[in-house]
Parts: structure tokens; sequence; C-alpha cells
């Protein structure tokens, strides 16, 4: 249910981060996916994330800023897509990341081992993400 609090709605970037290596441009993007489902009973927040890099050969992860805005410290799932040039799924990936109250903190979300790191165009995210259980 949304509830007006008076503040300004800014969520900053996230979305998706495209490698530039191919110099592929597609206006077309899919970005972002979902929202988030609240779960019963919990009165916690989500963090919102932004897309810093996405995962390249050399560095093989996505790192991802998450913010807190909450009065308490909370431990939070961030969930990255890997995706290649033609916007296909290579794989998903889950990190929880521990961020002190009112902060931010950077986390490093690998590919996944199996998956083809060679392939990876672009990484996806929610700009929410959920508290961990």
């Amino acid at each position: 249910m949304y509830k007006d609090d008076g503040r300004d709605d800014s969520y900053g970037g996230s979305g998706s981060y495209r490698n530039s290596y191919d110099g592929y441009n597609d206006h077309n993007d899919n970005h972002g996916s979902g929202g988030n489902s609240g779960t019963g009973g919990s009165a916690r927040e989500s963090a919102t994330v932004r897309l810093l890099s996405c995962a390249t050969k050399r560095k093989p992860y996505a790192r991802v800023e998450v913010t807190n805005s909450s009065s308490v410290d909370g431990r939070f799932v961030v969930t990255v897509t890997f995706r290649d040039a033609r916007d296909l799924k290579i794989a998903s990936k889950r990190e929880e990341a521990a961020v002190p109250a009112d902060g931010k903190t950077i986390v490093k979300v690998p590919v996944p081992r199996r998956a083809p790191i060679a392939k990876v165009d672009r990484c996806d995210l929610s700009p929410k993400a959920p508290p961990a259980q």
C-alpha cells in the first residue's frame, strides 16, 4: 500500500548496464524488472540498489551499491541477472549485503562458476533489495 510521506520520491539509477566493448547500442533494452512483493508482517524496509559496473573477463563480478535508509542496520539480498548481447539470460546470482543504518556499502556479485563469462554483455537488477530472512 502506498503512503505519501511528503519526501521526494527519487530512487536513483538502477536497471541495466551494458558492456560497451562491441559498440552495440540497443535502444529497446528492458531496464530493470519486477517489483517488490511484501512479506507478511515484516516492517523492515527494502534497500535501494544501484549498478556500478557489470561483469567482464578481467573482473568476473558486478559491483552494486546498496543504500539502507532505515535507522537500523540491515542485511539485504541483491540479485543480479547476467545477460548476453541478444538479451538472453545467462545466469542470476544473489548475494547478501550488510549495510549500516542510514549507510551504503558496495557488494560484488560474481558470475556463477558454470556461466560463460565471455558472453556476459549486460547486467540487470531491481531497484530494491529486500531484507534477508
